[in-house]
């Protein structure tokens, strides 16, 4: 591993005390008990076991490929300081021995002013995989709307006849996304192969629809009496030491009760690690179109 690749120093512990607190103040009786449950289903995935299953998926894909005999590009973040380009640093030893054709990053609207010249140039060299990295997947709607979906309609709009074909390499994803991968493939007609290693459970899934319910008649489905909206049932309770997901993926209201927040480690500005993605992105940027401010 890079020995400058910024790396959790400490574990991103959530403060008990708040959390019994949350608990313990609530008056409700039947709140108080789905409080409590919430609390014990909340998943802290350390960045040794991350950094293990990260790897274990990589290789997995890698060893996929080699079998295959394909020859494959990865794309990172449609922007830099994001998590794809962390995670191919983080694993790049295992590249080794069959290095990707191209990496970079990857922004579909840019790409596709340019004329969409790289994906040209990829699949003239008959390069149709494209090794999609990540440490988890929550909606995937990224992964789909930056990723697979511009690669594919680029493909059917193109001159060339041959599928593009995607090995995704993810260790912590949830329901959700396996159903929008299965979509995907049954709508587009290509092959998507997935290596993941852990499902990351929705509150929809830990909480009972008696449970919701309830949340539903005593709160409008609000938690606290006080919060503006009802809970988003879709976010899911498993954080890393790395980082703690937007409000979308990780419950904005247990955050806010357990005190969790933390910057995620990728885009520490005092790395060394930073300033070279930065580097590399503008690059990018430059080759595109140079001197010109481009919306991403």
């Amino acid at each position: 591993m890079n020995t400058k690749l910024p790396i959790p120093q400490q574990s991103l512990e959530f403060d008990k005390n708040a959390a019994e607190a949350w608990v313990k103040n609530e008056t409700d009786l039947e709140i108080k008990s789905i409080k409590a449950k919430i609390i014990k289903n909340i998943r802290r995935v350390g960045f040794d076991d991350f950094r293990i299953k990260s790897e274990t998926v990589t290789k997995e894909a890698l060893e996929y490929l080699t079998k295959t005999k394909e020859k494959y590009a990865v794309f990172f973040d449609y922007k830099p300081h994001s998590s794809k380009r962390w995670v191919y640093e983080l694993n790049k030893n295992c590249y080794a021995k069959n290095p990707p054709f191209e990496t970079g990053h990857f922004t579909p609207t840019w790409e596709k002013i340019s004329g969409n010249k790289r994906l040209i140039i990829l699949a003239e060299k008959d390069i149709n995989t494209f090794l999609i990295i990540d440490d988890a997947a929550y909606s995937g709607e990224q992964i789909a709307h930056r990723q697979i979906e511009p690669i594919i309609k680029f493909y059917e709009e193109s001159r060339f006849t041959q599928k593009p074909k995607f090995v995704l390499a993810i260790p912590f994803v949830t329901n959700r996304f396996l159903r929008l991968i299965e979509d995907l493939k049954n709508q587009s007609g290509c092959e998507i192969i997935l290596y993941t290693s852990s499902i990351m459970p929705k509150l929809k899934e830990i909480l009972t629809v008696k449970e919701v319910k309830l949340l539903q008649n005593k709160r409008d489905g609000r938690l606290e009496t006080t919060d503006n909206e009802p809970i988003y049932l879709n976010a899911t309770l498993t954080y890393f030491d790395h980082r703690v997901a937007d409000d979308h993926s990780f419950s904005a209201e247990v955050k806010k009760a357990l005190n969790l927040s933390a910057q995620k480690t990728y885009s520490d500005k005092t790395s060394d690690y930073f300033n070279k993605e930065e580097q590399e992105f503008e690059d990018y940027k430059n080759r595109i179109f140079p001197n010109k401010n481009l919306p991403i």
